[in-house]
């Protein structure tokens, strides 16, 4: 269940190329990024394997190896489909707090299993022993006063593992209305 994502590591924002996209003017624009298509490849990925009519939960790492506080927020590029457990909150020094994605149960797959949807992961510094009630969405604003870190990660759907073709047919043949 859980995927490892050591990229997400505040430290490694700064020295990564995921910052090279071009800025836009406000908060929401920023979701939605304009980039070229060599770029995005190379954005981190969150795996969902993918089954129709259900939801699907995931979950990976946000790690903090410093000896400060880190406060992250977390935004998608489709919030209606997708839920987060904590989309802002503070990570303790030296430690990792584990960010929770469910996707709602979708009716119809989307053409070749590609999936546009991305989430942004905004990370900052803050005071000793700042607690999730300190933290505000303002603070993740480019004037706010915070080096502000950014991390854009793509969402990738993973088709469910096919069944060998004669049980397939097996499984069809049992399951048709003429076969009962």
């Amino acid at each position: 269940m859980g995927q490892r994502v050591s990229c997400c590591t505040h430290p490694s924002f700064a020295s990564s190329n995921y910052g090279d996209y071009e800025k836009l003017e406000s908060e929401e624009d920023s979701i939605v990024q304009k980039k070229n298509k060599s770029q995005e490849d190379s954005y981190p990925e969150l795996h969902f394997p993918f089954e129709l009519g259900k939801r699907i939960k995931q979950s990976f790492p946000l790690t903090n190896p410093t000896d400060d506080y880190m406060a992250f927020r977390v935004m998608g590029s489709n919030p209606k489909k997708y839920s987060v457990s904590s989309n802002i909150g503070v990570v303790s020094p030296k430690s990792t707090y584990d960010i929770k994605v469910t996707m709602q149960a979708q009716e119809e797959a989307p053409p070749n299993m590609q999936c546009k949807d991305i989430f942004v992961f905004k990370t900052i510094f803050v005071k000793p022993g700042a607690t999730r009630k300190h933290i505000t969405p303002e603070m993740f604003e480019k004037n706010s006063g915070y080096e502000v870190k950014e991390l854009i990660m793509r969402v990738v759907y993973v088709a469910p593992p096919k069944l060998p073709s004669t049980f397939q047919e097996r499984f069809d043949r049992k399951s048709s209305p003429r076969a009962n």
